[in-house]
């Protein structure tokens, strides 16, 4: 007879041992706790298929093993409450290019499903192979590590879904495995999420909100490796037109992989109000804000961070947005032909920046509109081009219906000659003052 590795505590606080999962849940009964108290390697294709109302306890440390195509844990498509605790591992090493190969899958749209573990990992490199999937009514996951050896980390899918994740550190793709992968995560429903750091290091976003309205700390989050002009690290599009995410952070990096990515935040839908320190992309634009074709309502974008760089592109590019977008920040940098570009009716706010080129060459602008009824507002902002001679702080490019609020402006360059919307010097207490001594 082998040793029994799982329990039933029961109501009345009995205990019955099991050498296998699959007996103990045969045996439970509504409220009670099935135990597992030593590792787990499953019988190929028998996943871990919870039974309603009643819960899974994992033993700290204990790990629950399966190497075949299927979830490791999953609701089966019925739906279950069911709460899984302690501190255990749930792993799914199976790496085949077909087949369900996640940790949990809980697919029934009832369910309400809470999960508190020390890591869940997998290798899956389909594309329905996310290391959790999650279609539930309630889902609510503390963990410290979420890994996802070839695929994507979380993907929620249900709209309606109540959200409630507390996690360390998700992170996605491996050093000898960096052609393929998924969205690190990706949430629908409403709700709270916190995270000290998402780390994608495949083909997708840190995070994609696509649903309904969360509320978000993640302290750091980076992509390293992206798909040719598609990835941003953090992503508002593909979804219901009004989802709302509001994000507190630290850092937002958007860095160089093996081919050319999109930017560190990318907002096409929807509403989103970032707060925070830095957001940074060394490959392509920083922040992208233009209205995608399907969008209605048209986005809404409010940013109140330190610092907004780029090292070699665009550090902001504003484009149809049709509600005012707001930009609270101390820098705004790159070394490129323009800071901030709007190519379709810009309607923006800057508030207090400091906006610097850091390029020498002559045509260096500050801020570059080349299409008609943009709309600006200009509060307390420096403009800093790297050439104070034929540098452009701002430069109008073709559009002829531009209008400027100019609440206090400094430059280091004299403005475009074709710039006559822009009022300057005591008429209304507008205020313009251009000396080389800005830096």
């Amino acid at each position: 007879m082998a040793e029994p590795r799982t329990a039933i505590l029961h109501r009345d606080g009995s205990l019955n041992y099991y050498e296998n999962y699959y007996d103990a849940r045969a045996n439970s009964n509504t409220n009670d706790v099935i135990v597992i108290y030593a590792d787990l390697t499953l019988v190929p294709n028998e996943p871990i298929k919870l039974k309603d109302k009643v819960d899974i306890w994992i033993y700290p440390g204990v790990r629950i093993f399966n190497s075949s195509d299927m979830p490791t844990i999953t609701d089966n498509s019925v739906s279950c409450d069911c709460r899984i605790y302690g501190s255990g591992i749930i792993i799914n090493t199976n790496s085949l290019s077909s087949g369900i190969n996640q940790a949990c899958n809980f697919s029934n749209q009832n369910s309400k499903i809470e999960i508190e573990c020390d890591f869940i990992e997998n290798a899956g490199t389909d594309i329905f192979s996310s290391c959790i999937v999650s279609s539930a009514e309630v889902f609510k996951l503390k963990c410290n590590y979420v890994f996802s050896k070839g695929n994507g980390g979380i993907n929620l899918l249900n709209n309606n879904s109540e959200i409630d994740l507390k996690i360390k550190k998700i992170e996605t793709g491996m050093e000898n495995n960096l052609n393929s992968g998924s969205t690190a995560l990706v949430t629908r429903g409403s709700g709270f999420v916190e995270i000290d750091e998402i780390l994608c290091r495949n083909l997708g976003h840190c995070l994609s909100h696509r649903g309904g309205t969360i509320t978000a700390r993640i302290k750091k989050m980076t992509t390293v490796n992206n798909r040719s002009g598609n990835i941003s690290t953090v992503h508002l599009n593909r979804g219901t037109n009004d989802q709302k995410l509001i994000l507190y952070f630290d850092e937002i990096q958007n860095l160089t992989g093996i081919a050319n990515s999109l930017s560190a935040i990318e907002i096409k839908q929807g509403t989103g109000i970032f707060i925070g320190r830095r957001i940074f992309s060394d490959d392509k634009d920083t922040v992208i804000i233009g209205k995608n074709i399907n969008s209605d309502p048209p986005q809404k974008l409010s940013i109140r961070c330190d610092e907004i760089i780029c090292s070699n592109h665009l550090a902001l590019t504003i484009n149809d947005s049709v509600h005012q977008t707001f930009i609270q920040a101390n820098r705004i940098e790159t070394s490129f032909i323009a800071v901030i570009y709007s190519d379709g009716s810009g309607n923006f706010v800057l508030k207090n920046p400091t906006v610097r080129n850091t390029s020498s060459s002559s045509d260096a602008i500050g801020i570059g509109v080349d299409t008609n009824q943009t709309l600006i507002e200009l509060n307390n902002v420096k403009i800093v081009a790297g050439n104070s001679t034929s540098g452009r702080p701002i430069n109008v490019g073709n559009s002829t219906q531009m209008i400027i609020f100019n609440y206090g402006l400094f430059s280091n360059a004299p403005l475009n000659p074709s710039l006559t919307s822009l009022k300057i010097g005591t008429d209304l207490n507008f205020l313009y003052i251009q000396s080389e001594d800005l830096t």
